[in-house]
């Protein structure tokens, strides 16, 4: 019987990432004449109430920044086009400070855009921000739309799910659904503003990084747990990416880069930057503040038992089992990581140079009550030089 290898080359997904916008930036502004500004509300009615407790930006401010930051809010939510009066003190690096702390804090305003006007007039200060819709009615439908698509996300958790599963089924939900816009990151022009945004990734199913990172920090808090934005670069270019806190520790999430992989009958995707330390994610990704990740005990890896020393009878029989799970599952991604380069290269020459991934893959048939896998053929990826994952795609029976 014939046993084929073949390189799957969709496995490389890092180098298809083009430039992606992934800062809010400073608040862009822009003089205006005074004789053409909008009437002035009153400042005493427009003011959000905000829980510190989810607002990890927002607790960064001082008390200007602070009153700066609810006023934004208010407006936005209000849809409101008129002006925006502040503090007589305040000075534009005290709006930059609130502006991107509410784009770090609040993905669920997706309409909010990354620019405003700011006037001084006799010693009031205004700004107007800008908004991706033109009405009510247009936002109350967006909203809608996102909402449907969140709930339809939640609902995946079984009840009681644990912090680390909460994460993993929100994860696979997103890179699932949602395709990486290569044209909207190529875009220079502004065309492409949702895909920037939670409503992009979540309901039109299109995003850069900064679309996915968003996504998974509005799903993650809607399912009780802190999730927070970082921004660096990655492959470089500019990227985001999450800080998820996982049973207490916090960890690098990137689900942009854990693409999604259209393989033959089904879709799946890869965990390679699922919960990991500064110095794993540091391989790849660069000019970002150490936020202190520094624990690996939620890694993918780790908490799936996928994490070896080295290649021996142990690491095989928990192969096996891995290959069994994967085809119950209807799963044909399989990732295996190894702590070093050499433990890598040892189970890569024995498993797929020696041809040793059939023997494995008929263990792993004999183990379920009916043979799932096809024993005579395996697609595989090399060993990824950062991380030390070997990643082979299974093939199933039924597409013999």
């Amino acid at each position: 019987m014939k046993r084929i290898c073949t390189a799957a080359l969709a496995l490389v997904t890092a180098g298809l990432l083009t430039a992606c916008s992934a800062t809010p930036g400073p608040a862009q502004s822009a003089g205006s004449s005074l004789s053409a500004s909008p009437p002035v509300s009153d400042p005493s009615l427009y003011e959000a109430e905000i829980s510190p407790d989810t607002a990890d930006g927002y607790r960064q401010l001082n008390e200007l920044g602070q009153t700066i930051y609810r006023r934004i809010v208010y407006a936005a939510e209000a849809l409101n086009p008129s002006a925006v009066v502040l503090p007589a003190e305040t000075v534009m690096a005290d709006i930059d400070g609130a502006f991107n702390a509410v784009m770090a804090d609040r993905p669920e305003l997706f309409w909010l855009q990354k620019s405003l006007k700011m006037i001084t007039d006799q010693g009031e200060v205004r700004i107007y921000l800008e908004y991706s819709v033109s009405s009510q009615e247009e936002l109350a439908q967006m909203q809608a739309e996102l909402d449907e698509a969140v709930n339809e996300a939640l609902a995946t958790l079984p009840e009681g799910t644990d912090e680390f599963n909460r994460e993993l089924l929100l994860h696979d939900w997103v890179v699932r659904r949602v395709e990486y816009d290569s044209e909207a990151a190529a875009d220079q022009t502004g065309e492409y503003p949702q895909a920037y945004t939670a409503y992009g990734a979540l309901v039109e199913k299109k995003a850069v990084c900064e679309g996915y990172a968003r996504a998974m920090q509005l799903l993650l808090r809607r399912a009780g747990m802190e999730c927070r934005l970082i921004s660096g670069k990655a492959g470089g270019d500019e990227h985001m990416w999450n800080l998820v806190t996982v049973d207490g520790a916090v960890y690098h999430l990137d689900a942009t880069w854990d693409g999604s992989f259209k393989t033959e009958g089904s879709q799946d995707i890869s965990h390679l930057y699922f919960n990991l330390t500064d110095e794993e994610i540091g391989a790849t990704h660069s000019d970002f503040s150490s936020p202190g990740c520094v624990t690996g005990d939620n890694n993918y890896f780790v908490r799936m038992g996928r994490l070896f020393d080295s290649y021996d009878d142990n690491t095989k029989a928990a192969i096996v089992s891995a290959m069994a799970m994967n085809a119950m599952n209807g799963e044909s991604m399989l990732e295996l990581r190894f702590s070093s380069a050499e433990a890598a290269q040892a189970a890569y020459g024995s498993m797929i140079e020696q041809n040793e991934v059939f023997s494995l893959l008929e263990q792993a048939n004999s183990s379920l009550e009916a043979p799932l896998l096809d024993s005579t053929q395996v697609s595989y990826g090399t060993v990824d030089e950062n991380l030390h994952v070997i990643t082979i795609l299974l093939q199933f029976a039924h597409a013999q």
